[in-house]
């Protein structure tokens, strides 16, 4: 959250840089910026300018970049991020199957260079996707998939957020006492995060 309150504080700064990157074939840079600038506007419901901020540098890759420059960690690294991030606004835009090629790119690139955390962030929108479409037991292999990625780094907050879209995926399903524990176990969890906006 501090993060993205920081990315919000230097909003035109960042989309200078990215001007500038773009500019100058800085594609590490270009890529990271964009997915920071992504995630910024996803969060404030911005979809529209986020999608169109991300879409500027996807154009640019891979295809388009010498694949040894894309073998670069950092460049590889922004990639992903970039990717996700592509993929969470393509699917919060309804755009399924768009979501869908963006978010598997992403995991491929995640498990190519050990990024658990990208690539558990991948698996939990790959979920959502199924979910929307009616996939019942695709969207619960690919939050479980998540739930393990993120328990496997570390990161509380993706466990917590998985066992909530299991919840939500249960309750759909009319499975009202597994969605309940779930979704309780979430709460918990969301709360010794101190995370507010979670926990209501």
């Amino acid at each position: 959250r501090a993060w993205v309150q920081r990315v919000g504080r230097h909003h035109v700064d960042l989309r200078s840089a990215l001007d500038y990157c773009l500019g100058a074939g800085q594609d590490a840079w270009s890529l990271s910026l964009a997915a920071a600038l992504g995630w910024y506007h996803y969060t404030r419901g911005d979809l529209g300018q986020g999608q169109a901020l991300v879409d500027r540098v996807l154009v640019l890759s891979p295809d388009q970049h010498d694949p040894a420059a894309m073998s670069d960690d950092a460049t590889a690294d922004g990639l992903a991020g970039a990717l996700v991030v592509a993929g969470a606004l393509a699917w919060a835009t309804g755009e399924a199957g768009r979501a869908h090629d963006l978010l598997l790119r992403a995991l491929e690139r995640g498990k190519e260079h050990a990024d658990m955390r990208r690539a558990a962030i991948a698996c939990a929108f790959l979920g959502h996707v199924a979910r929307a479409g009616g996939e019942w037991d695709a969207s619960a292999d690919w939050h479980r998939r998540a739930e393990a990625g993120f328990r496997d780094g570390g990161n509380t907050q993706g466990v917590a957020w998985a066992r909530h879209d299991l919840g939500l995926l249960a309750r759909d399903h009319g499975d009202l006492e597994s969605a309940a524990e779930l979704l309780r176990a979430s709460l918990r969890d969301f709360r010794e995060l101190d995370y507010p906006w979670a926990v209501a």
